[in-house]
């Protein structure tokens, strides 16, 4: 059976890349029937957060990512990694290293200084073990770390990126037990991928250069190895990673079916030209073998035009229930009724982009005043004609008695008349004049919803 997991850490916001990660790990355990689990990467608790893992659950769950079984919480597997590290030290896989903190990081900071990538020189080798327990007996401090092989070279194949060889020689030797006997993520990840029968080891392409430490720490706990799967990272428009965050995206009022639908056609190609999935449709198309290599740009405007799709979509009953909540909490409700709010957040139905736009754009049915941008209040100004038809609309408006669709759309009708202006031509003028904008949706409907009090207070 296939099994993946999403490893993360709760130290800061959920990304795009994190959700990006958790849907192709998902996806490829899916596409097979296989099991997809969560692992809660906590063990350097310096720099936990509650509420970024309370989000992890929380984002999973509003994505229908649904995990197998409970998660793994690795700050509860101490004494696991401690045995894990015990057998690498009897084995000679691991050693201790006292060397000062202090003293490491001044060699790191000059060689940086010098442009040098810093390696530490496995000065701690060669102590013997009289030496050791003489340091621990004197309470030396000290970290455990990996005894790297040096000779020769590591091989690999990842599933995306093909046949790799690294020269042993560049590889570090990492820690593997922090000082206050805490594990680090090079550690700690191996073991519960080994003991969790993890057979596609998915990460993110930045960690590509880290496997051949990881893959001699398999052989040395003697794992079955994984198939690896590097995934290529999400950038921005200027080539860096892209850390949007999700949580960000979804008060914006972007649908988490449309931005699942999206990230997933970053850096895999369907068979198909098709490009509206549903999570049903992608777990049986997905396949990871058509996963590129490059990284991918995350564009906004792309996303837009799929949570527009999808906005446009849904059943109206549906849309609304979605919608509501986002003009309630950021509109003045007073005096406002439910049916009222249904109209004016239907007649945008097919022009937003998100939820949040709506409520920018529909603040000229709520406020009292409204704000009219310079080149609006030029147009305004600048035109004896367009002068003329908003003191005929204005004057036309004041006739009104019974405030309807029929008697709004005869106003119009009697100013293009009066005014001997196609009825086409005396809309931007009009819209303008009473929303202080020059797109909008059906004028009539416009006009109908502001209500004739509003518009003439507008019109002064």
């Amino acid at each position: 059976m296939i099994t993946t997991r999403f490893a993360i850490t709760p130290s800061g916001v959920f990304t795009i890349n994190d959700l990006h990660i958790a849907l192709f790990s998902y996806l490829i355990a899916k596409h097979d029937n296989g099991k997809f689990y969560l692992r809660i990467e906590d063990t350097n608790q310096d720099n936990y957060d509650f509420n970024a893992e309370s989000n992890i659950y929380k984002i999973l769950k509003i994505f229908n990512l649904n995990y197998d079984d409970k998660p793994i919480i690795q700050s509860e597997r101490i004494n696991i990694y401690k045995q894990h590290v015990k057998y690498l030290l009897e084995n000679d896989y691991a050693y201790y290293c006292f060397c000062d903190e202090k003293q490491l990081a001044k060699e790191r900071l000059e060689a940086t200084s010098k442009n040098e990538t810093y390696m530490y020189d496995g000065r701690c080798r060669s102590l013997t073990k009289e030496e050791v327990n003489n340091k621990i007996s004197n309470g030396d401090k000290y970290v455990i770390r990996q005894k790297v092989s040096k000779e020769g070279t590591t091989s690999f194949h990842d599933e995306v990126y093909g046949d790799i060889t690294f020269d042993n020689k560049y590889l570090e030797d990492q820690i593997l037990l922090k000082s206050d006997e805490t594990p680090t993520y090079n550690l700690s990840n191996v073991v519960d991928d080994g003991l969790m029968n993890i057979t596609y080891v998915t990460r993110s392409n930045e960690h590509l250069s880290s496997t051949p430490k990881y893959i001699q720490l398999y052989d040395n706990f003697n794992f079955d190895m994984p198939k690896i799967i590097h995934f290529p990272m999400l950038v921005n428009e200027i080539k860096k990673i892209s850390n949007i965050s999700v949580i960000d995206l979804l008060n914006q009022g972007y649908l988490p079916e449309a931005l699942l639908n999206y990230i997933a056609l970053l850096g895999w190609s369907p068979k198909s030209k098709k490009e509206i999935f549903s999570l049903e449709e992608l777990v049986e198309e997905f396949d990871y073998k058509h996963i590129t290599k490059d990284s991918c740009y995350f564009d906004i405007e792309k996303l837009n035009w799929y949570n527009k799709d999808y906005l446009k979509r849904m059943v109206d009953e549906e849309y609304l229930k979605y919608i509501i909540p986002f003009i309630i909490r950021n509109c003045n409700m007073e005096g406002k009724d439910r049916d009222y709010v249904n109209k004016i957040a239907l007649l945008y139905k097919e022009h937003i982009k998100n939820a949040m736009e709506l409520v920018g754009l529909i603040k000229i049915f709520f406020d009292n005043d409204i704000i009219y941008h310079e080149e609006c209040r030029k147009y305004l100004k600048n035109s004896e004609q367009v002068k003329k038809i908003v003191l005929t609309f204005k004057n036309e408006i004041i006739k009104i008695s019974d405030w309807n669709v029929t008697s709004i759309t005869q106003c119009l009708n009697n100013v293009s008349e009066i005014c001997n202006i196609s009825i086409k031509d005396i809309y931007m003028p009009i819209r303008i004049s009473i929303t202080g904008i020059t797109q909008g949706p059906d004028i009539i409907e416009t006009i109908y919803l502001i209500g004739k009090e509003k518009i003439l207070n507008r019109l002064g």
